[in-house]
């Protein structure tokens, strides 16, 4: 059996008012002897709540035939949205797999983390990396 990771963000196409919400899944294959991150879906998430987040995902591994049980971790953005242990995405995801493994993602971590290093520079970026 194949265990597997969830992956998802959410990107707002500035042209129109679209929110798409890409889903990837990582997963080990044996027959190559490494981990793989496959493209799943890609389905327009205008209404941003925990719930309809999760309904789409529920959608995208449905259809496929991707069980739940498999899951193992999940990956996103630490948004409220997302981590709220009472109502976010992983408080659902975990209503179908209670073993599951929360993770934030280490780019959006890292983005915050600048953002507050920031702001403790003297000056702006800009200054200091001229001077």
């Amino acid at each position: 059996p194949v265990f597997y990771s969830l992956l998802i963000d959410e990107s707002n196409d500035r042209g129109v008012e679209a929110k798409d919400l890409v889903v990837l899944l990582r997963f080990f294959d044996p027959t190559v002897m490494r981990a793989m991150t496959r493209f799943i879906d890609l389905p327009t998430a205008n209404d941003g709540t925990a719930a309809a987040i999760f309904q789409k995902i529920n959608e995208c591994l449905s259809s496929r035939g991707i069980p739940w049980q498999r899951m193992v971790c999940f990956n996103s953005d630490t948004c409220n949205t997302m981590k709220g242990e009472r109502n976010g995405v992983v408080r659902h995801l975990r209503d179908q797999q209670p073993d599951l493994i929360d993770f934030g993602c280490i780019c959006h971590l890292e983005n915050l983390a600048v953002k507050a290093a920031m702001k403790t520079l003297p000056t702006s970026i800009d200054s200091f990396l001229v001077e």
